[in-house]
């Protein structure tokens, strides 16, 4: 495991969750990447923990009705009350844009 997995092993979590969404709805990654509008190039590279999911892909996930508090988190949150999600929702861009940043310096 790289340094920068052991100081983010959410990335490892996160890599998981996109696989159980993949794995209960049967779909294959191309499948999965165009219903959400990414390539499957992204999408594998989220899945391979080589990419840290970007705030537009998150938003993308909500837009297709998936939890995004749970596939960055574990903990559901539905959709049911978007203004709580939204806050959410952005808390957890920044953590992944801090992320990202740390990563490419």
């Amino acid at each position: 495991m790289s340094t920068f997995l052991n100081k983010y092993p959410e990335v490892v979590d996160i890599s998981s969750r996109f696989q159980e969404i993949l794995d209960r709805e049967g779909l294959t990654q191309e499948t999965f990447a165009k219903k959400i509008g990414i390539s499957r190039g992204y999408l594998s590279k989220v899945l391979s923990k080589k990419a840290i999911p970007s705030g537009a892909l998150l938003i993308k996930l909500a837009n297709q009705g998936y939890d995004v508090t749970w596939i960055l988190s574990g903990k559901a949150s539905g959709l049911a009350n978007w203004g709580e999600e939204k806050k959410l929702l952005e808390f957890h861009i920044d953590r992944l844009e801090e992320m990202i940043f740390k990563r490419k310096h």
